[in-house]
């Protein structure tokens, strides 16, 4: 079993007795080595997770947690009062990973908070006043109220807008406790807010407005961020394309002095053979290159990789990819597998004319938007004057306000 974890909070004894059984009943305690944790009113099993607890017992840190500057321990000391919100909120703000981490009051309430950019999922179901929650729907499912059944309503909106993240999921009464957000639970209640979001960094005040400056801060943060996730495992397998966001791992990985092996995957479609840029990296890094040919045959369509996701969202081609890195990865003794995903969200790899409006609406004006316009019309291959009409129509639906209809 991967990293995982399940959890119940609930002041009812039976509840926790019930969810210990059912716990014990699937084998997952003995078998598959569930830790259990218990403080105020929730009671966690998790597997395969690093477990830092927080001030004698007051909270429990699940996955993998830095501090953005200096000890970790020293940044959470400087956390004020004991509102549990206040300490998601200085937490978030002082750290950075892939966890899901709680909190207790002295008075007995508690805050569940999930990292904002972390792999590690929550999802979560109302029991009444109680919360049942996993990283997983199938380890959700036993412990649910009634069985896990798909919402056709919420999988439409799903499959008509894929790229909108929502709360609901395509699985009745499941919610998803989205990265940066918090659950607040209380005998009063249970409530849900942001403590991060990418909004709070685009903010006219805080932007970066020197373009050496921007880029010697986003060097140091990539850096920084690929080191502290590697530097754990005794060896790393990159996923190498030979693109951009896969080469800025590697040359992270190589600056950090942390030993890794390139992967790049074949197919016989000349579109999808990236040989010759992954080679490029691969020597200028001075690092081994192991090519792999996907073969389609191996592709079993009866077994999706998103079936044991709340929503289906992993294309059924990755399956392949997985076996392969997977197999390289244990037949070398390395303990991680990294690629560039995510990428196009950090860089801003799309295909839309609101980049180009941001320009308008900003200080750059039509000297910045022109040149925006004109790259979006290379990739886009489209026309510079329909790019240019669509980021008026955005910008001038923008200046209109948030009710405007954007076509």
């Amino acid at each position: 079993m991967p990293r995982a974890f399940v959890a119940v909070v609930s002041n009812s004894q039976a509840a926790k007795r019930d969810f210990r059984m059912l716990l014990c009943a699937a084998g997952k305690r003995d078998e598959d080595g569930f830790i259990l944790d218990e403080f105020g009113p929730l009671l966690i099993a998790s597997h395969g997770l690093e477990r830092m607890p927080l001030e004698a017992d007051r909270g429990l840190v699940l996955g993998r947690v830095a501090a953005a500057s200096g000890s970790f321990t020293q940044a959470l000391g400087a956390a004020e009062g004991d509102e549990p919100a206040n300490m998601a909120q200085h937490f978030v703000r002082n750290g950075w990973g892939s966890y899901v981490a709680a909190w207790r009051s002295s008075d007995g309430r508690l805050a569940i908070w999930r990292a904002p950019l972390g792999e590690l999922p929550c999802y979560f179901q109302r029991r009444g006043g109680d919360i049942i929650m996993a990283s997983s729907p199938r380890l959700l499912a036993p412990h649910a109220v009634r069985p896990l059944r798909i919402c056709r309503d919420a999988l439409a909106r799903h499959l008509a807008f894929a790229h909108l993240r929502r709360q609901e999921t395509c699985l009745d009464d499941v919610e998803e406790l989205a990265g940066g957000q918090c659950l607040t639970w209380s005998v009063e209640g249970i409530e849900r807010h942001t403590l991060w979001s990418p909004w709070i960094s685009v903010k006219r005040k805080t932007a970066i407005t020197d373009p050496g400056d921007a880029a010697s801060q986003l060097l140091a943060t990539a850096r920084e961020c690929v080191a502290a996730s590697a530097r754990s495992h005794s060896g790393v397998l990159l996923k190498l394309s030979g693109g951009l966001d896969s080469s800025i791992v590697a040359a992270c990985l190589s600056h950090a002095g942390i030993p890794f092996r390139a992967l790049t995957l074949v197919t016989d479609d000349p579109a999808g053979d990236e040989r010759p840029y992954a080679r490029m990296v691969a020597r200028h890094l001075g690092v081994k290159l192991i090519e792999a040919r996907r073969d389609p045959a191996r592709i079993d369509p009866s077994a999706s990789p998103a079936r044991d996701l709340a929503r289906p969202s992993i294309p059924l081609f990755r399956q392949e990819s997985a076996r392969i890195a997977a197999e390289e990865a244990t037949g070398t003794g390395l303990t991680l597998v990294m690629d560039g995903g995510g990428g196009d969200n950090v860089f801003c790899s799309l295909q839309s004319a609101s980049p180009v409006a941001d320009c308008l609406l900003s200080r750059a004006g039509w000297g910045h938007g022109a040149a925006t316009a004109a790259s979006l019309a290379e990739i886009a291959q489209v026309s510079l004057p329909k790019v240019l009409h669509a980021a008026i129509k955005r910008a001038r639906a923008a200046i209109a306000g948030p009710s405007s209809r954007i076509s």
